[in-house]
């Protein structure tokens, strides 16, 4: 008697449920995708207990007729493919035609279809996969019908790996804002009919950007639809266009990231790492942004029919994917379009004019140096006017009054009529402390400016749209840690340590580019390498002693460590490399994750981070006016400044409008 046998169709059918079938919300994607397949513009998804006790999913596509309503419910029946070049060509979102036929083997499956040219609608019932009564013509709507009740009641042994009706209910939800962001044009909508709610409708939108804006209006810091902002790019065959969300609604989990390859999400670890490191040091180590990146690539360079519920695909040209997601990401997170929030100032509003004169003299009089006294409210200029003002003037303007247009607001005590130059000179000290040694400083006074008009103060805007911090009004320290501005309704609290760990970090990047200078050790170190590292210190020399390492092969598997970067140069962050060792083995640890040369630079980046965050101004360190003023003024000089390289804000802002709130004034 032969001990193998052929399995019967209802005990394959169940394995293959078990590949396929994971949960409800399995269900729910096998079949919401067959009716994006059949042209669907309305999809409604009925659901209780979690999807347990029913699962009900009707669209208003193209439908079936009775004899491919038959066959749909057969194993590998499929109108998507015919050979298999075609697995190479597919444009939809199931092709293997067993998706049915593995959900009515674990369910009491109703299925009612009607095509355009029916006059009425086929309906079909099964019960764990098997006919209980004559298919029959009934009433319906163009589109298709499909009920799924009672999930797994014949296989009780599944049925304890469920979880609440809660937790059920939210990875349905969770699946459909995945289908929903690929599909922009069709309306979702998911129902709890034992709860009587609606617990998702998403109507038609006329671009996926408002699409992800309104899927995931819940998932951010603020309230109402949600502000992602647009970044787009494409190279060698790769369209990319990403929805990306600021770095403070960055999370611990990657639950507020979709990827979507030709629209269909997959998850995907290279292009999850792409995202990341086009944030750069933007995000903290182990957070991750709000992200939807739609992906358009040449189907043959795509292969779906790798994992077994399609989450999954393998990319043939990987690196350049990698390279064009991680490009527009990064070009637009240079430009940092969440700094500027409400008060983003427009192409034609580049400059603001503080107003002079008090109407009640109720305020105190804030000196200028120069300028005239402030008052809250700002009164804007054109552009244009402005030039030509300033145009105006400039023939008659002498050396001092030209110091005071550039001389920086103190909102302290005033000083003394004599004492202004002891003042600038103590703030040319300060600057001294934060300024490249190339730079040059505000001029130095001979004497006191005595402008008979002085120019009225000005708080100026990069042309990138950022503010010149060094303009704002400072009001002092908080907390010898935090250094606090006023902009118009706005309170700004700077953190002093990340301000100035963010201005070296960058200075030690443009001085250093992607070299760093290496020190021979005294005694070598040995260290055993297994056959996967040893093959990366060979392949990766050049990059390593780039990076200031030179390893040389000892003895069979062994490696001689014989010099490591040379921190001690960069002061305080010269305790960084006192185990160059371990500093070696976590840059292999990542190229044999990775494997990328931009892992490399990412580790140069990361090991400068680390020298400037060892250097900074410490938190709680008191910083007069002086030095304070001179950290703002080195802050404007740097690209992506609000956040330190570790991703920590620089800044934070609060609103006029909460401080009025709290004192009950709204």
């Amino acid at each position: 008697m032969p001990r193998i046998a052929l399995l019967p169709e209802e005990l394959t059918n169940q394995i293959a449920a078990g590949e396929v079938v994971e949960r409800p919300a399995s269900v729910v994607k096998e079949l919401v995708e067959n009716s994006l397949d059949a042209g669907a513009q309305r999809i409604d998804v009925d659901i209780e207990d979690g999807g347990l006790k029913l699962v009900r999913i009707a669209d208003d596509g193209y439908g079936m007729s009775p004899e491919d309503a038959e066959l749909s419910l057969l194993r590998h029946a499929t109108s998507k493919l015919r050979s298999a070049d075609d697995l190479f060509r597919l444009t939809t979102m199931g092709f293997r035609g067993e998706a049915l036929a593995s959900v009515a083997s674990v369910s009491r499956l109703q299925l009612s279809t009607r095509s355009k040219d029916a006059v009425a609608a086929y309906r079909i019932a099964l019960e764990a996969g098997q006919k209980q009564s004559p298919s029959r013509e009934v009433g319906g709507p163009v589109g298709t019908q499909i009920e799924i009740r009672d999930l797994f009641y014949n296989v009780p042994a599944r049925l304890k790996f469920m979880k609440s009706e809660a937790t059920e209910t939210g990875h349905i939800a969770e699946t459909l804002v995945r289908l929903a962001l690929a599909y922009p044009g069709v309306h979702f909508r998911l129902r709890s009919l034992d709860k009587d709610r609606v617990l998702l409708d998403l109507p038609p939108h006329k671009s996926p950007l408002e699409r992800s804006k309104a899927a995931l209006a819940s998932r951010g810091k603020s309230q109402g639809a949600q502000v992602l902002y647009l970044a787009q790019g494409s190279a060698a065959g790769v369209s990319v266009e990403a929805h990306i969300g600021a770095p403070d609604d960055a999370t611990t989990t990657a639950r507020n990231v979709f990827l979507l390859v030709n629209r269909r999400f997959v998850r995907d670890r290279s292009l999850l790492q792409a995202i990341t490191t086009g944030y750069g040091e933007l995000l903290e180590k182990g957070r991750y942004p709000m992200c939807v990146l739609h992906l358009q690539l040449d189907l043959q360079l795509v292969d779906v029919n790798v994992h077994p519920q399609k989450l999954e695909v393998r990319i043939a040209n990987a690196d350049a994917v990698f390279g064009a997601v991680q490009r527009a990401i990064r070009e637009l997170c240079v430009e940092s379009p969440w700094l500027l929030g409400k008060n983003k100032p427009t192409l034609n509003e580049r400059t603001y004019v503080l107003g002079s004169g008090l109407s009640d003299g109720a305020r105190e009089p804030r000196p200028s140096y120069g300028g005239t006294p402030t008052s809250r409210e700002a009164i804007r200029t054109p552009p244009a006017a402005m030039m030509a003002t300033a145009h105006a003037k400039k023939p008659q303007e002498s050396p001092d009054a030209q110091m005071a247009i550039h001389a920086l607001p103190l909102l302290r005590e005033p000083p003394r009529p004599s004492g202004l130059g002891e003042h600038r000179n103590r703030l040319q000290q300060a600057l001294k402390l934060y300024a490249p040694i190339a730079e040059s400083s505000l001029p130095q006074p001979e004497s006191e400016p005595t402008p008979s008009n002085p120019p009225a103060q000005t708080v100026e805007v990069h042309s990138e749209g950022r503010l010149q911090l060094q303009q704002l009004p400072y009001l002092g320290q908080l907390f010898a840690t935090y250094l606090l501005c006023e902009y118009q309704d706005e309170l700004l609290i700077i953190d002093q340590h990340a301000a100035h760990e963010r201005v070296l970090f960058e200075r030690l990047r443009r001085a250093h580019g992607q070299t760093l200078a290496s020190q021979r050790l005294l005694f070598p170190v040995h260290l055993e390498l297994d056959e996967k590292r040893a093959s990366l210190v060979s392949e990766y020399d050049a990059a390593l002693q780039q990076l200031g390492f030179e390893v040389r092969p000892f003895s069979g598997k062994t490696f001689a460590l014989t010099s490591a970067p040379d921190l001690g140069q960069y002061g305080r962050g010269a305790q960084v490399h006192s185990e160059p060792e371990r500093l070696l083995r976590l840059v292999l640890d990542e190229l044999e994750e990775h494997g990328r040369s931009d892992v490399l630079q990412k580790r140069d980046e990361l090991l400068l981070a680390t020298m400037a965050c060892h250097a900074a101004t410490r938190a709680g360190d008191v910083l007069d006016e002086s030095r304070a003023r001179a950290l703002l003024v080195a802050l404007d000089d740097v690209s992506l400044s609000p956040y330190c390289p570790h991703g920590r804000p620089v800044l934070w802002r609060l609103d006029r409008s909460e401080v009025e709130r709290r004192f009950h004034r709204t």
